[in-house]
């Protein structure tokens, strides 16, 4: 079966920074603890991190707080590289982390015209940035986003003191990381768009196309530090949406078997699924003459019928295969990961009509880390959906 895909679409109406990434992605109803948990694996020491509630121009938004008063330090890309790869970091996080200061690392270069190796991070090499940047890669694996997508950008205008002096806004590697994003001029004196702000963007995003649609789960708002002039909110806005619609149309190809072995009938489903079906089933039936049998059936959409019956065909021993146009209805759905003593289990949300959410442990997730730490199945299970519960469900609700 296809698994649910989902997406986030980020709306710099007033810029991006790394910290309000953090908190925008906080209010989208991340596992806290777990988040936590993976950034105290990183051998740094020296910092500490909150998630603050505020509130601008009447709007909920979450103020993420990194305190880390390390002082001036430079690093270089492979200091941070090797930072990253000794924590202990979920799924994908740590090559997430690592591909945004290996753009800023890109960038820097191509602005100072030395090679990326010699490149020393100043501002961006320190603990608050090195926080925000692994803490967006984590908060993005535990939220199961697929892909980023970003409207146009925010960005301001003047000048920025930093540490190779007195800079052009948007900075020079700022506006070399933003290259193929389309970007309007807001008019504010202050720099909108951070160095890490727009790291995260080259290499996690990209510009959301003309026509774009998904299902709206839920938004988030994360705060900056600045007040902005004209009454202008300091908001940048994260929403997660999924890309399965909530209704649709649908085929069902299915073919009577009474003539094959059984036993290979989950082989043929295999090989549906890889091909693009959205689910396969069948069913003991009574065929002519009296003979056992199976009814086999596939879901697909209409664009894959062809495909799928030459595969119906090829694979079973059946003759024919017929084709019924359906309709179906769906709940809207999410996929979130939780940590549990076990490893890291995708928890898959069901919102239903009356307004509540159905939380399921993803059942090939349990399977595996039941097999790796020599557990029950159901022990590995029952843990995913306590920690869920411990976690308040998330911070998952419907709408």
């Amino acid at each position: 079966m296809k698994r649910d895909s989902q997406f986030l679409l980020l709306d710099p109406m007033s810029g991006i920074s790394g910290d309000m990434l953090l908190g925008a992605l906080a209010a989208l109803g991340l596992d806290q603890a777990a988040l936590l948990a993976a950034l105290h694996s990183l051998p740094i020491d020296g910092w500490s991190l909150q998630f603050l509630p505020r509130r601008l121009n009447g709007i909920a938004a979450i103020d993420a707080q990194v305190d880390a008063p390390e002082g001036h330090h430079h690093r270089h890309l492979p200091d941070i590289e090797q930072i990253i790869d000794a924590a202990e970091l979920p799924g994908g996080a740590a090559a997430r982390a690592k591909a945004i200061f290996r753009r800023l690392a890109i960038a820097e270069a191509a602005v100072h015209g030395v090679d990326v190796e010699q490149i020393h991070f100043h501002e961006v090499g320190a603990l608050d940035a090195i926080v925000d940047i692994v803490g967006v890669s984590v908060a993005i694996e535990l939220l199961a986003v697929d892909q980023v997508l970003v409207t146009p950008i925010q960005v301001g205008t003047g000048t920025v003191e930093c540490a190779h002096g007195l800079m052009p806004v948007p900075a020079p590697a700022t506006l070399e990381l933003l290259s193929g994003f389309e970007l309007v001029h807001s008019g504010v004196r202050a720099e909108l768009v951070t160095p890490t702000g727009a790291a995260v963007l080259a290499a996690l995003a990209r510009p959301v196309a003309a026509g774009w649609s998904g299902t709206p789960l839920r938004s988030g708002y994360g705060a900056g530090t600045r007040t902005l002039p004209n009454n202008r909110p300091n908001l940048l806005r994260a929403s997660l949406f999924s890309e399965s619609p909530p209704a649709g149309k649908v085929l069902l190809l299915e073919a009577t078997i009474d003539d094959m072995n059984p036993e290979e009938l989950p082989h043929v489903s295999a090989k549906a699924l890889a091909a693009g079906a959205l689910d396969t089933y069948w069913v003991p039936a009574i065929t002519k003459g009296g003979r056992p049998g199976f009814l086999f059936s596939i879901i697909a959409e209409p664009s894959d019928r062809e495909t799928l019956a030459a595969l119906l065909l090829r694979e079973t021993t059946s003759l024919g295969v017929r084709v019924h146009p359906c309709e179906r209805h769906l709940l809207t759905r999410e996929m979130r990961r939780v940590q549990t003593p076990f490893g890291m289990v995708g928890i898959k949300l069901a919102h239903l009509p009356d307004g509540t959410t159905r939380a399921t442990p993803e059942l090939r997730d349990c399977q595996a880390l039941a097999a790796e730490r020599d557990q029950p199945l159901w022990r590995v299970m029952e843990a995913a959906r306590q920690q869920w519960a411990e976690n308040g469900g998330g911070g998952a609700k419907a709408g």
